[in-house]
């Protein structure tokens, strides 16, 4: 699909990062997957993951690739009995994927019993800094946020921990806004991290055909090794155990 990428958001093709090799789709197909650098989720020592909801596939695919990362899950609406319910509801409503819902329910269970559970609401009261200083993050971290919005409220404090990040992804809501725009140009200028993917919500393309809400993964621009205990062959024997898929991306149509 071509995208027509308005004038607000040109600034993202400086940073893309053109030859990136070892990329993977985790989540599946559906909504709430992602396109991330291989090699960052292997050398995080935890995944902050903020706006769970009620997918895990990314993150039950992401504890599949690095068996000894910590799972941090931000998110007040979740619980398993709400799971439930929402399981046996769409098992039994008509033109409804049921079996598919119950399918969630348990890989909720099943990862939810590796995960630190936070029920707040990530923002301007709880941002970045409060999850690191609250759980004593003393290691490398891979961030993934989907909070519909508020993912503004963040930027300032992703921004003075980005020493100690190994990857990022997150969706950016509302971006026909010119303030929110402004904020993202910002935000990516004084990261200074590499775009290695960058994915719209088809669903949210306006009559102009520009993109109201994408997802973009980063990784620092630093040159990333392979952890020791791993090696290349590591990737192409496990890549195809995740719920997504291994991937390679032209994204010479994206940026001319």
């Amino acid at each position: 699909m071509k995208i027509n990428i308005p004038n607000s958001l040109s600034f993202v093709k400086e940073f893309f990062k053109a030859d990136s090799k070892y990329l993977a789709k985790l989540g599946g197909f559906t909504d709430g997957s992602y396109i991330v650098d291989y090699r960052s989720v292997l050398l995080s020592n935890y995944l902050i993951s903020g706006g769970v909801g009620s997918n895990v596939r990314f993150e039950s695919d992401f504890k599949l690739i690095n068996k000894d990362v910590k799972l941090v899950f931000i998110d007040p609406t979740t619980s398993k009995i709400r799971m439930f319910i929402r399981a046996i509801y769409h098992f039994f409503k008509k033109g409804q994927s049921g079996y598919y819902s119950l399918s969630e329910f348990f890989n909720y269970l099943q990862i939810n019993n590796h995960a630190t559970n936070i029920y707040k609401y990530l923002g301007k009261q709880y941002t970045i800094d409060s999850v690191c200083d609250d759980l004593q993050i003393a290691g490398r971290f891979f961030l993934k946020l989907d909070i519909e919005g508020f993912e503004y409220d963040l930027l300032d404090s992703i921004v003075t921990k980005k020493d100690k990040i190994e990857g990022i992804c997150i969706e950016f809501h509302d971006l026909s806004k010119s303030d929110n725009a402004r904020l993202l140009e910002k935000f990516v200028r004084q990261l200074d991290f590499s775009i290695v993917n960058l994915s719209v919500n088809e669903l949210s393309m306006n009559d102009f055909g520009q993109p109201d809400i994408i997802e973009i993964s980063f990784v620092p621009k630093v040159e990333v090794s392979w952890p020791k205990k791993y090696d290349e062959s590591y990737y192409l024997q496990n890549c195809n155990l995740l719920s997504g898929e291994a991937i390679v991306i032209d994204h010479d149509s994206l940026l001319q």
